[in-house]
């Protein structure tokens, strides 16, 4: 498994190793070592491949999520605008969980802090 990479060296994009494209099989596997058969570089291969399905399955479920988060996002920077456009104190519900929520009244401010 860490042959394919050790032997091309490793370029790196947030963790994601570069694929290896092989324009020549034939001069591949002289240049593998003499107990590596066919078999064993396939193998290496699907393991490697096995590694960008998992690291693309996460990358979606990443993106996924970070996409479910615009529009709370979004209607948080349009408080925020309101806010700074008033300057005046107001009253608001805030969650403090799913269930609880809150009474504030919230003075003029010119700092807002976003938990994201």
């Amino acid at each position: 498994s860490s042959g394919i990479n050790a032997e091309y060296g490793e370029k790196e994009h947030r963790g994601i190793p570069q694929a290896v494209f092989l324009e020549d099989v034939d001069s591949y596997m002289s240049s593998t070592s003499p107990e590596k058969n066919a078999a064993a570089v396939l193998k290496d291969f699907d393991e490697q491949l096995q590694k960008y399905k998992y690291m693309e399955l996460n990358l979606l479920q990443r993106k996924k999520r970070l996409r479910a988060q615009v529009p709370d996002i979004e209607k948080t920077l349009e408080i925020v605008k309101h806010m700074l456009k008033k300057k005046e104190e107001f009253q608001t519900h805030f969650m403090l969980s799913d269930q609880v929520h809150a009474l504030a009244t919230v003075p003029p401010t010119d700092k807002v802090f976003l938990w994201l």
